[in-house]
């Protein structure tokens, strides 16, 4: 269990140091966290095995979601704006638009996104596009 409060359906895989949990904002398909189990508000904090730990999470995570979305590039970024708890963000980048089992990856903001995103059902369609990224990627996992 992680100190930073996730979601229990977005999480994809809880290891001893780190968990992957698909992120609450998927204003770019397949957006995810990788999040420090422990408590730690600093990234210059994380230990050696957690460094190696994150590096091999990475290298399983970042062609799965890959061979999933096909995204043109990866931006990783830790971000600690509103969550002062270290999470490295794993952001999919797309040069144009992607369809994905009913799902869109949108190129540029998420503005651009939310407008293509709305449908007659509001929040629970963006809320059911969550679970269902969650569900399809929990059973890709090695």
């Amino acid at each position: 269990m992680t100190a930073l409060a996730l979601i229990p359906a977005t999480i994809i895989h809880e290891g001893p140091l780190w968990t992957i949990a698909v992120n609450r904002n998927q204003n770019l398909l397949g957006k995810t966290m990788l999040v420090l189990n422990r408590p730690c508000t600093s990234v210059v904090e994380v230990t050696s095995e957690e460094w190696m730990v994150l590096h091999d999470r990475l290298r399983v995570l970042v062609p799965t979601l890959t061979a999933l979305f096909r995204p043109d590039q990866f931006n990783l970024a830790f971000l600690m704006n509103q969550d002062a708890h270290v999470h490295l963000h794993i952001i999919p980048a797309y040069a144009a638009f992607r369809e994905w089992n009913g799902l869109l990856g949108v190129p540029g903001s998420a503005i651009e996104l939310s407008a293509r995103r709305t449908s007659s059902r509001g929040k629970a369609a963006s809320r059911d596009r969550l679970c269902v990224v969650a569900v399809i990627t929990r059973g890709r996992r090695s």
